[in-house]
């Protein structure tokens, strides 16, 4: 009988035809002393990413699994019903756009079977895109996140914390099977976190491709920050104990949103009326600090890498 899959990789696709063979080469391509099995859901691309994906299901049979969606769903949809498919106890995101490192698969798993108290798990992640723009994945100081940990309260008040493609997280930790509106990748990270602590490893174990054709880097921002505003809103209610961290972040974002002049600024100061507390001015202007040394791999963190070169040279 086959073993029993440790890890399941969860790839979601669309219309990425110039990058997913790439992308399911370097998961395939991983070197583990375990069994892990690869999910890849396209949702009804109009090019060739079909064709691809199907491909490497024939390809790599028991490992990979194509799922070709007839009708398109969505990026939340898709994402939700592909990793309600994931049958391992340790589960992995990847977007069809980037790219795994050697040794990632195996040195994540080894640190969650090393370490019970936490729920998830990201890496280190060099940034590119496709006109030559590169970031080395360790010249960012995440020193503000003490040895690597990351704790629920934190990741609230920052609202995001790493890549989404390098995230490995205990299938445990995931209760939410669906939402009945649309996430982005920070609702699940928040609640992961209610679970356990999560770690970032000093390692460079993944590429981030910024701004690729159809990324959620292109989308509009307007529409990104509604939705973290609804996420925080959603956590609220959920969380009241958590008030304090949601606080910091509606009034952050708050002024982000004046600042740039985005309708979003009125969703942000009702969530502030409603979570508001007694916060150090201290923490507001800490956190405002982190937020800026975070790397730029996440929707809050969108940058184009025309400003930074080869030589790792990046503007804060």
């Amino acid at each position: 009988m086959a073993k029993e899959p440790k890890v399941s990789v969860c790839v979601v696709t669309y219309n990425q035809e110039r990058y997913i063979r790439s992308c399911l080469q370097s998961i395939v391509d991983q070197e583990t002393d375990f069994t892990f099995e690869v999910i890849v859901a396209d949702d009804c691309s109009t090019d060739g990413t079909p064709a691809i994906v199907e491909e490497y299901g024939r390809r790599y049979p028991g490992v990979v699994t194509a799922l070709l969606r007839p009708v398109n769903v969505g990026g939340t949809r898709n994402f939700i019903e592909t990793h309600n498919l994931a049958s391992a106890g340790y589960v992995a995101h990847m977007d069809g756009d980037d790219l795994m490192l050697p040794n990632k698969l195996r040195r994540q798993a080894e640190f969650l079977d090393a370490n019970l108290d936490f729920a998830l798990v990201w890496h280190r992640i060099n940034l590119f895109d496709d006109e030559g723009g590169f970031v080395p994945g360790d010249t960012y100081d995440l020193s503000f996140f003490p040895n690597g940990v990351v704790t629920l309260e934190h990741a609230l008040r920052l609202g995001t914390v790493a890549a989404h493609s390098s995230i490995m997280y205990r299938r445990s930790a995931r209760r939410t099977r669906h939402t009945g509106f649309q996430t982005l990748d920070l609702f699940y990270t928040w609640e992961y976190l209610s679970s356990g602590k999560g770690k970032i490893l000093d390692d460079v174990l993944g590429c981030y491709r910024v701004s690729a054709q159809n990324s959620v880097q292109i989308r509009s921002m307007v529409n990104i920050q509604g939705m973290l505003a609804h996420h925080a809103r959603y956590y609220l209610k959920s969380m009241p104990e958590q008030r304090r961290n949601i606080f910091v972040l509606a009034l952050i974002n708050f002024m982000v949103d004046v600042k740039n002049l985005r309708t979003t600024a009125w969703s942000f100061a009702r969530l502030a009326i409603e979570s508001v507390s007694l916060v150090s001015p201290l923490l507001v202007l800490r956190t405002i600090f982190e937020m800026r040394r975070i790397p730029p791999c996440s929707p809050m963190g969108s940058v184009h890498l025309a400003r930074s070169r080869r030589d790792g040279a990046a503007d804060a």
